[in-house]
């Protein structure tokens, strides 16, 4: 008897270490999603605002609907805001440093942080571009800033949406589009390389590009004012060239984020429905499983953000960073 119990509890004990190392496990690995955005033209608007998700489809507000991130630099307003893990393994928000009261043509520059817990956010840096370099001279902004790594350089490409460059302009319907921008960064305050034109369309405005990789190729939406919808483009390199049109929504929207569903095959592209919409709702949802046809999620009511987003981003977090979350905001 003293024999077994000691079997017992041995295996007792191992069950409980085993169970131990799972849990911690299981802290790490993807969990949840965090949509970060701001809210709108007014100053107390244009910040920084979270909400979270289980599924990736019904979204709440955190904070009261309090801005959790607040500029005090630049012109002390953010737009458009981008968050990404890097591969140091903190995060780095970006966004369009702009107040609306000064004017569309009052952003110059993006703005960065960087966190460890994605509660603190420290490092606040501006990033001047629009008439700071030759190619970007007589540029009136430099919006929706992104960035994604690029393993072969070792460096992550920057790219935002600017004035095509004068030297390019090749006829009036060049006048005054906009194309996007790309440049490289190692720490997301200076930049090692240039801005330089990164994708355009001849005769048509292309802004908010979002780029992820799918494990094959590399997906690019943008804004485009041939239909005021998304498109996609495709290549298997992440410096293009890029290719193969696919209609994503023909609607008016902007400012689209495409996110991958936790253990599934399906992807989930969200928009700014900037102008209210027919549905009563400011953002609208596309489900793919193939980037080739986009179910219209607002057709069928089949997602609840009961808040009012403006143009954000969306990234899967672990349990641990969801429950840090839940319990500071």
């Amino acid at each position: 008897m003293k024999k077994l119990f000691l079997v017992l509890t041995s295996a007792l004990m191992l069950a409980v270490i085993l169970a131990g190392l799972l849990g911690a496990i299981n802290l790490e690995e993807d969990y949840a999603y965090l949509f970060v955005y701001f809210e709108g033209n007014e100053k107390n608007e244009e910040a920084i605002f979270y909400a979270v998700s289980r599924d990736g489809y019904n979204y709440k507000e955190l904070n009261d609907g309090a801005p959790v991130l607040v500029s005090d630099s630049g012109t002390g307003g953010v737009r458009d805001p981008f968050i990404f893990k890097t591969e140091e393994g903190d995060y780095v928000m970006l966004a369009t440093d702009m107040h609306a009261s000064y004017g569309w043509r009052s952003n110059k520059s993006l703005i960065t942080w960087r966190s460890n817990d994605l509660v603190s956010w420290t490092d606040e840096s501006i990033i001047t571009l629009a008439g700071e370099y030759p190619v970007l001279y007589r540029a009136t902004a430099a919006w929706a800033p992104q960035a994604i790594y690029d393993k072969e350089r070792g460096e992550y490409l920057v790219y935002f949406s600017s004035d095509k460059p004068y030297s390019m302009v090749r006829s009036t319907a060049e006048e005054g589009k906009k194309c996007i921008y790309a440049f490289y960064t190692k720490d997301f305050k200076a930049l090692s390389s240039e801005p330089e034109v990164y994708f355009e369309i001849y005769g048509e405005d292309i802004i908010d590009a979002d780029i992820v990789f799918d494990g094959t190729l590399y997906r690019m939406f943008y804004k485009t004012s041939a239909n005021e919808g998304i498109r996609m483009v495709s290549s298997s390199s992440l410096s293009g060239a890029y290719s193969g049109v696919t209609e994503v929504s023909n609607i008016m929207c902007e400012g689209s984020n495409a996110y991958k569903l936790i253990d599934e095959d399906k992807w989930v592209v969200m928009a700014d429905l900037h102008w209210g919409g027919w549905w009563g709702v400011n953002y609208v949802l596309y489900e793919t499983e193939d980037f080739n046809t986009f179910k219209p999620l607002h057709m069928t009511g089949d997602y609840s953000l009961p808040f009012r987003p403006r143009h954000g981003y969306v990234i899967r977090i672990s349990k641990k960073e969801y429950r840090t979350l839940i319990n500071e905001f």
